[in-house]
């Protein structure tokens, strides 16, 4: 009886807390943020105390944060018909900045420039917020020139996570945005305090002398859907793929299917994407992920084949080549740990195969033994269990791509698993992952066949063959 009595407490209290999380957010999309986007847009006292903010305050979605990234999919024009200068219960507010420019500092740590204090460098009376990561300080430009806009300053070859915002088409985001329980607010609000103008403070912009202009390379924009193979899911959890993908993908609308505090998944036509915010095993097991997105491709009906991006690390004795391979199995480190019955994790049907498809089978090393010595150790274990590893300590970390594997085997649908593999000790950048996501828009994603023949292989990136 009296376990009975403790299971409906508890029913009862999740009911309660659901019940005041609706309340909660629908009186804060109707009223506080509803409250908030008029005031900023129409509001007089905005109006009288700084007329020379010419900024277009609109009502916009963001999805939320990957890397403590802000993620946004189908971002708003600067038309002024466009439906987001309406209220539309969206969960951001923003403004298209125009003549206003503003110093985003991306840290909540206090910041030491050349010795000095940033603090020192700002003024405490202009318009400022808080942001979920650092400040925004706002000025506007009354100088008649143009500003660049710079991201990441640089001083004596040293960088801080501090950026200039400036241009007709830069997105700004306000009080009281909220993202996942994440929240900006005014320190110095508009509504009680004047913008500054910054010919009054041009040391700020001095700072970035040595900052390189900051500017989206021109280029053409792809569309992320397949013709050839339709209800195709991509799966990543790189936040640099993420990332470039988002910019990739601007010539198709992302619909929004599903999200929660580890993931988000779109559709684009008929392309699916699932963003993992984390690698998967910190937040479920094997077998729990692989049963999770199954029953996600099964109620959104994808059939048509499962792409993964990823990088990995190679330990190559001598060579800094880098390259980018397609596999179809892998070795597991501490296979046991995660319930597996051997440690070679192979896809019983593949995708496609490309120019860099590789029959030896990639090495899933845990974190905890990525040590040089370790890793030899483990090649040479390996080697003996398994003699079609070479013998040049060819290693590469992705340390949870076999659940794609254990994926398409359970839901027998194909899969291709692209890696972007770096030599040992270098980081990712963006330039790297471009190559990654075009690769996948131009032949994955426009594949004209399923293959399983060696000899049918689509070409690509010649210059990077995987030896």
């Amino acid at each position: 009886m009296q376990i009975d009595i403790m299971y409906a407490i508890i029913v009862v209290a999740i009911i309660v807390l659901l019940i005041h999380a609706h309340v909660s957010s629908e009186y804060y999309y109707n009223n506080v943020l509803k409250n908030a986007f008029e005031k900023l847009k129409y509001g007089k006292e905005i109006r009288t105390l700084n007329p020379e903010m010419n900024w277009n305050i609109i009502n916009m979605n963001i999805d939320g944060y990957i890397n403590n990234k802000k993620i946004i999919f189908n971002q708003p024009n600067h038309s002024p018909k466009s439906s987001y200068t309406e209220f539309t219960n969206k969960n951001a507010l923003a403004a298209f900045m125009n003549n206003v420019l503003v110093i985003d500092i991306d840290s909540n740590e206090p910041l030491v420039l050349d010795d000095k204090p940033i603090a020192q460098y700002l003024p405490k009376t202009t318009v400022t917020a808080k942001t979920p990561h650092g400040y925004h300080y706002y000025f506007y430009n009354d100088t008649n020139d143009k500003i660049p806009c710079y991201v990441g300053l640089k001083i004596n070859n040293k960088r801080y996570p501090v950026d200039l915002l400036t241009g007709t088409n830069q997105l700004i985001f306000l009080p009281p945005t909220r993202i996942e329980s994440e929240c900006y607010r005014w320190i110095n609000s508009p509504f009680t305090h004047h913008i500054e103008p910054i010919s009054k403070h041009m040391h700020l912009l001095d700072l970035f002398a040595h900052t390189k202009e900051f500017s989206i390379p021109s280029e053409l924009a792809n569309a992320c859907v397949s013709h050839s193979i339709p209800n195709l899911l991509c799966i990543v959890w790189d936040f640099q793929i993420i990332y470039q993908l988002k910019y990739k993908c601007t010539a198709s609308p992302f619909e929004q299917l599903h999200s929660n505090q580890h993931e988000l998944m779109y559709r684009s036509n008929t392309t699916y994407y699932l963003f993992l915010k984390h690698n998967p095993m910190k937040n479920y097991t094997a077998h729990d992920f692989v049963q999770h997105v199954a029953d996600l491709m099964e109620k959104h009906n994808i059939n048509g084949g499962i792409v993964h991006l990823g990088c990995g690390h190679s330990h190559k004795l001598n060579s800094n080549d880098d390259n980018i391979a397609q596999f179809n199995s892998c070795r597991v480190h501490d296979y046991n740990r995660h319930g597996l019955t051997s440690a070679v994790v192979s896809a019983e049907q593949t995708l496609v195969q490309t120019s860099v498809f590789t029959h030896r089978p990639i090495h899933i090393i845990s974190k905890d033994i990525m040590h040089e010595t370790n890793l030899r150790n483990q090649h040479e274990d390996d080697t003996r269990d398994d003699d079609r590893i070479n013998s040049n300590h060819n290693h590469v970390v992705n340390e949870d791509m076999f659940l794609i594997f254990m994926l398409s085997n359970q839901t027998h649908i194909p899969c291709a698993c692209l890696v972007h593999i770096m030599s040992s000790g270098e980081t990712k950048d963006d330039a790297k992952c471009i190559k990654l996501v075009q690769y996948y828009i131009r032949n994955v994603l426009n594949a004209t066949h399923h293959t399983s023949n060696p000899s049918k292989m689509l070409t690509f990136f010649g210059e990077v063959p995987f030896q």
